[in-house]
């Protein structure tokens, strides 16, 4: 019985080993080719700088400090032989570049590996004479034998492409000042290989592929400015969604074990050193094995990182976090990133405040509808939940003097810094910035005259303080109520007919100044097809 309890207790000693390893991530080796492939005739319209810029904004955004990397030279013979055989296919989908590598960069590499370790092997060479031997062939294919003794150790290898491009700008001249309004979009990906070794033999195998797309927009009184505040605002976008994506393929994942659980709060043992950030959400969980022999992460609630510790000078240096949804936890469950945009962004549906103090005059709005982006800050603030944010609003506007009513829109957008303060599921957040305020009424009552409709334009600028509570229903979505408070009056309007000309100014109080109500829904997304902060700079006059 005593040797039946012993072995019981290897079994599952081996078992939960097994699955500590499976949870707990290992450093990856990366191969990469030092360049973006431009694989359609659409991205081969790309200038230099375009191209160096994008390409430079992938690496920086993919090269993620989990990773160790060796770059192979847009100017060796494997680059080249791949470059060639991209410009002259017909075919140039994903699949077809994929092919093309296998044919040109893998097939070489999987060779010289193979010879390598069948030297190795059968002990018919030194050291001396294998270094030669790596010396020898890395000269052949133009790079360096370092670069090549990396790439006997790696364990993966990607490459960046760009398949679809295109740009347009038309000019407008207002009120003769010519202005120009450029749009950019860039679609395309990054592929993923992974090296295997099996009994001596090396193959490379297609692993997954990521793709994404993204618009830039920018209106200046330069042309030139306007293409390039369009472009730079796609590539960066581009480039931010590729490096989510690069975070969420499974064997990239950060993973280890909770080390410490004080009531909500957690401590493991990853920091700087893998590249966790301030904000970073986690799942906890239990790696499980069902009936039939199979593995599965059973989860249980998620946390965000509070504190990063500097595990680069102290190996022992722990990060710590605090539970959101908050489950049965405790030291030895796994721990699992979960990538997101570092962003929220909220959909609000309620009131905003309209009124004036003209006597025999009645001034409002009824319902509204808006979006607001939250930048995260706390890479930079080193602090959790800071943000920095910007929104709009529109709703309707009317105007009724009891005999005559006035229908039009109202527009309210602010930039703003926001601070949350969590606890589990509920958060509160306060805020404050700067806001616009503009309100347009149109009035038909002289269309019968003089064929001719007139538009009624006021606004102004002002302050917004503000705050809210939030419910987390799940680790992208949460739902919430919000107030507020809006500092702004004007009395002059803008009188202006359906030619756009300016026809006349009028004194008319307007009154912003009041609360605004307004039911939230926020959700985290892991991809942008554009970045709206960045169009609302590149478009404001």
């Amino acid at each position: 019985m005593q040797k039946l309890i012993m072995a019981t207790l290897l079994i599952l000693l081996v078992i939960s080993t097994s699955f500590a390893q499976q949870d707990e991530y290992t450093r990856k080796s990366i191969t990469f080719l030092d360049a973006v492939i431009l694989a359609s005739s659409s991205s081969r319209d790309m200038s230099t700088r375009q191209v160096d810029y994008t390409a430079s904004g992938v690496k920086r955004m993919v090269q993620l400090e989990r990773f160790d990397y060796n770059p192979i030279p847009s100017n060796s013979r494997l680059m080249s032989d791949f470059s060639y055989q991209v410009r002259k296919s017909s075919d140039l989908s994903m699949d077809a570049l994929a092919g093309i590598l296998n044919k040109t960069f893998v097939a070489e590499i999987v060779k010289i590996m193979d010879e390598n370790a069948e030297n190795r092997a059968s002990m018919l060479v030194d050291e001396t004479a294998r270094m030669s031997f790596v010396a020898t062939k890395a000269k052949d294919l133009g790079i360096t034998a370092e670069n090549l003794e990396k790439v006997f150790n790696s364990g993966y290898i990607y490459l960046p492409f760009i398949n679809g491009f295109s740009e347009s700008t038309q000019a407008e001249k207002v009120e003769d000042v010519m202005w120009y309004e450029s749009q950019v979009s860039i679609s395309g990906g990054i592929l993923w290989f992974k090296i295997d070794y099996d009994d001596g033999h090396t193959s490379i195998r297609p692993l997954l592929e990521r793709a994404t797309s993204s618009t830039g927009f920018a209106k200046k009184k330069n042309a030139k400015d306007a293409e390039w505040s369009a472009f730079t605002m796609a590539a960066d976008n581009y480039a931010r969604n590729l490096e989510v994506a690069t975070k969420d393929i499974e064997d990239f994942k950060l993973k280890t074990q909770v080390m410490e659980v004080a009531g909500a709060h957690i401590g493991f043992n990853m920091g700087r050193k893998e590249g966790v950030h301030v904000d970073d959400r986690f799942l906890l969980g239990e790696t499980m094995m069902d009936s039939d022999g199979q593995l599965s992460f059973k989860k249980d609630g998620f946390a965000r990182v509070k504190s990063v510790g500097n595990n680069r000078d102290n190996p022992g240096a722990m990060s710590y976090g605090y539970g959101v949804i908050v489950g049965d936890w405790a030291p030895g469950m796994s721990l699992i990133e979960y990538p997101t945009l570092p962003l929220d962004i909220y959909g609000m549906l309620g009131l905003i405040p309209l009124s004036t103090d003209e006597t025999g005059f009645d001034l409002s709005s009824q319902f509204a509808l808006g979006v607001e982006m939250a930048y995260n800050l706390s890479q930079i603030v080193n602090s959790s939940h800071w943000y920095l944010t910007g929104g709009a609003a529109l709703g309707n506007a009317q105007r009724d003097d009891g005999a005559e009513t006035l229908y039009g829109g109202i527009t309210y957008a602010d930039i703003s810094v926001m601070k949350r303060f969590q606890w589990r599921r509920l958060d509160a957040y306060a805020k404050g910035g700067i806001a616009y305020m503009g309100l347009f009424l149109t009035d038909e009552r002289y269309v019968e005259y003089n064929d001719r409709t007139y538009t009624y334009d006021s606004e102004t600028y002002g302050a917004v303080l503000g705050g809210g509570v939030n419910l987390t229903l799940n680790i992208d979505w949460a739902v919430g109520l919000r107030y507020n408070y809006y500092l702004g009056e004007s009395d002059t309007w803008t009188v202006k007919d359906d030619e756009d000309t300016e026809y006349d100014d009028m004194t008319f109080n307007t009154n912003h100044t009041g609360g605004a109500i307004m039911f939230q829904l926020i959700f985290s997304p892991k991809a942008l097809g554009f970045d709206p902060l960045a169009a609302l700079g590149n478009l404001s006059e």
